[in-house]
């Protein structure tokens, strides 16, 4: 398998992991845990294997502080697209690179 880094390449029983995180069985601190992975190291294999962050249990003890979060940053966001249009920026460009580094985005 391929992914990761060098110090640390991808194998079967950390796929195997962090497909459990990416389906919710595990959490990041297990995953860790069990592959002496960092944080940085979880995601990019998460990347490399085409898997994505679990969903955050929103009906758990933390729900209401993930929920508050969630709309705050929901709400940078749409700020930031309304003041990406007032200066006419274009939203859809890769990589977020602005069309004219002159523009004030």
């Amino acid at each position: 398998m391929t992914g990761m880094s060098k110090d640390r390449p991808m194998n079967d029983a950390i796929a195997d992991t962090l497909g459990r995180y990416s389906r919710g069985e595990l959490t990041s601190k297990a995953v860790m845990q069990a592959t002496g992975l960092n944080y940085a190291q979880v995601l990019d294999g998460l990347g490399a294997l085409g898997l994505r962050l679990p969903r955050p249990n929103l009906d758990g003890p933390d729900g209401a502080h993930l929920r508050e979060g969630y709309d705050r940053f929901l709400s940078y966001l749409l700020d930031h697209k309304r003041r990406q249009e007032q200066h006419g920026c274009s939203i859809d460009r890769a990589a977020g690179v602005p069309d004219d580094v002159d523009r004030p985005c």
